[in-house]
């Protein structure tokens, strides 16, 4: 099967190399699949975070002209063994998805802009969105909580945060969500007070954010929005956890606006 081939994220480390690469099937379709190097040492070292060099090495093994959608590679004994499928693809399943949104296909999207690795600007028809994926295994728990405090935060009609759009898939398998995109400012000491009553409010809501810095919030011409959910916990009943919780998320707020480290910013462009 001919196609073309693109790494579009890697995950390397001294115990293996994950992959999702996109795989151009024809002109107007393209599949995304997954390569497990189990041990790194199978990849050339310059090769196992540059795309071209990674894609030229992989297409040196009969397997990947065949169809698969995750291709595990492991040293055995010395001899090199790829197999097709042997671990499913990651995703969020849909009874873990809360409310009734729309199924929206990845490969239908048009990226605009990349922010993060896993975060991207894309066009949905006539709306611009923020894209949010896991690439990988290990970060569907986290997304799992993400449009679990979204959702419980739309049902309750809040302002605060981006409203949530819909469930980003590829092929039959949900991997992401999109949310409305928002348009406003990093905010700065200015802000403070602004920010600490709409953290205060969300906490009224029954949400605790758990990862504040100055990129996750966004002053609006509406007021605050607060993204990144990704440790937010729901908390409706008053206790000492929750009290504790709170004070905490206000303290970091006051501690982030004064930050000037960049930690959390966008990628520059």
């Amino acid at each position: 099967m001919a196609s073309s081939d693109k790494m579009l994220h890697c995950l390397v480390d001294d115990s293996e190399c994950l992959y999702r690469i996109q795989r151009d099937v024809d002109q107007d379709s393209s599949r995304i699949v997954y390569v497990y190097v189990r041990d790194p040492t199978i990849i050339p070292e310059n090769a196992r975070t540059h795309g071209p060099s990674l894609l030229k090495h992989l297409r040196e093994y009969s397997e990947w002209n065949q169809l698969w959608t995750t291709l595990t590679i492991r040293n055995d004994n010395g001899q090199i063994q790829c197999v097709q499928d042997a671990s499913p693809p990651h995703e969020l399943r849909r009874a873990e998805c809360p409310g009734d949104y729309p199924l929206l296909q990845i490969a239908q999207l048009q990226t605009l802009q990349e922010f993060k690795q896993r975060v991207s600007q894309v066009q949905s028809g006539s709306d611009t969105c923020i894209l949010k994926i896991a690439t990988f295994a290990h970060e569907i728990p986290s997304l799992r909580q993400e449009v679990k405090v979204y959702h419980f935060l739309a049902t309750r009609r809040s302002t605060l945060v981006p409203r949530l759009l819909g469930y980003a898939c590829e092929q039959e398998r949900i991997v992401g969500f999109l949310c409305k995109m928002v348009v406003g400012h990093v905010p700065s000491t200015d802000d403070a007070d602004a920010c600490q009553r709409g953290l205060e409010r969300l906490h009224r809501e029954g949400v605790i954010h758990r990862d504040i810095n100055k990129y996750n919030i966004l002053i609006t011409a509406e007021g605050p929005k607060f993204i990144d959910l990704e440790h937010a916990t729901v908390c409706l009943l008053e206790g000492n956890d929750c009290s504790n919780a709170k004070g905490k998320d206000i303290e970091d707020l006051m501690l982030a606006l004064d930050d000037k480290s960049g930690l959390g910013q966008p990628w520059k462009k």
